[in-house]
């Protein structure tokens, strides 16, 4: 995987910002060993289940923080420095100073010659109009500047990090319509009032 091909066989210690409920770091940890997952979310139900995915790895140490990433940014430095500081689904969820400073946060926590990775969708052509057409309250909740690599080439760039790989992968895909869901589950909650 490029995961192995640049970060090689071990990776000591890495941190998922916004880990969630850990699936995202969940796949990345299986191609490669790691000793030490640390994750911070804001919503303890999602870090109950963090937990439990880690503990299925055998002899990895990890820990969750439930720690606003904004807010508590002097509690998350604390936390120490990392070989590999990780984000997926996170991101595209904010703009302007807040995007810049969770940019900030990867740097800041990732030790010297350590590496970042961030992940975000892209909703670049047809799934612009896709998302536009049949799933507005998924578009309306992203920011679309976020998913240009030049965001990243030019932050990280300025920082002299070597950058490795930027851009788009995978097979372009979307996904369910939110706006559905939303409508099924205020329903859902409506009928529950009555």
């Amino acid at each position: 995987s490029a995961f192995r091909y640049f970060l090689g066989e071990h990776v000591e210690s890495v941190l998922d910002l916004g880990c969630g409920k850990g699936k995202y770091i969940d796949k990345l940890i299986q191609q490669v060993s790691v000793n030490r997952v640390v994750g911070i979310d804001y919503r303890k139900e999602a870090l109950e289940e963090f937990n439990a995915r880690m503990s299925q790895h055998n002899n990895l140490k990890y820990q969750a923080y439930c720690l606003d990433l904004l807010k508590n940014d002097r509690e998350i430095m604390q936390i120490g420095q990392f070989d590999w500081v990780s984000s997926g689904g996170l991101v595209e969820h904010f703009y302007g100073d807040s995007f810049v400073k969770l940019l900030q946060l990867h740097d800041q926590l990732c030790a010297k010659d350590g590496y970042v990775t961030i992940e975000v969708p892209n909703f670049a052509g047809f799934k612009y109009l896709w998302f536009y057409l049949f799933d507005r309250v998924a578009l309306d909740i992203h920011n679309l500047m976020t998913m240009l690599p030049i965001m990243y080439n030019e932050f990280f760039g300025s920082r002299n990090y070597k950058i490795h790989y930027s851009g788009y992968i995978g097979k372009p895909r979307v996904w369910g319509v939110t706006s559905l869901q939303y409508l099924n589950s205020n329903l859902d909650r409506q009928a529950l009032n009555y």
